[in-house]
């Protein structure tokens, strides 16, 4: 008799958790799904970040691990949260595994983060256009030249002018120094050509400068 009752009680708990979705047994538990679309792409030296985030029909706890990944990525268990800094070692493809599980059941997603450098896309150089007047013409502060770089990714930043070259159309008219020191030799105009290396990749800009020079003369 007492066998029938423990028969019964073990039929009764099967049939409540198919219904009810509990957790206490593994038989009525629907797996969690990982529905969250993952970042492909990140830069070197920038942080790569990825909100994991499953569907749980019972609304379990639920934990979040890694199975494959990078060195140096790491996952907060509970929110589900990557994070990770790729290196220069670390250009190119790097498989992760990404897992959530709610005790009973669990859901897995692979995917591929490919890692590459920032690149250099282009360099602006202010003032555009200069004018160099009789009482200035031979020297020009090297305050008066901004040179800003841009890329493919992240801030752009500030170049110092020592790192840039230089070059003039015409040094008959205006000469330009290595550390971006523009002089003035003779009425006219010339045009400075300002570049800038980053990697394997070179970009330019230019400054117009216009000459008004009138040389005291003996007499």
């Amino acid at each position: 008799m007492k066998t029938k009752w423990v028969v019964y009680l073990i039929i009764m708990l099967v049939i409540t958790s198919f219904y009810s979705g509990c957790s206490f047994l593994p038989y009525g538990n629907i797996t969690p799904v990982l529905g969250s679309t993952p970042p492909t792409t990140a830069k070197v030296e920038y942080l790569y970040t990825y909100d994991v985030n499953a569907n749980d029909f019972e609304d379990d706890i639920l934990t979040y691990s890694l199975l494959t990944f990078p060195e140096g990525m790491t996952i907060d268990s509970s929110t589900g949260v990557i994070t990770w800094t790729p290196t220069k070692e670390q250009i190119g493809g790097n498989e992760v595994t990404v897992k959530v599980n709610d005790k009973w059941r669990w859901d897995a997603q692979a995917f591929l983060v490919t890692v590459s450098e920032i690149v250099l896309t282009s360099i602006e150089v202010i003032p555009s256009t200069m004018s160099l007047a009789e009482e200035d013409s031979n020297v020009i502060n090297l305050i008066y030249l901004i040179v800003t770089a841009n890329y493919d990714y992240g801030p752009s930043k500030t170049i110092a002018l020592r790192n840039c070259t230089y070059e003039s159309s015409n040094t008959d008219i205006a000469a330009v120094g290595h550390t971006g020191v523009i002089s003035g030799i003779f009425n006219g105009s010339a045009t400075i050509t300002v570049s800038y290396t980053e990697g394997n990749v070179t970009k330019s800009d230019t400054v117009d400068i216009t000459v008004i020079f009138d040389p005291v003369c003996d007499t």
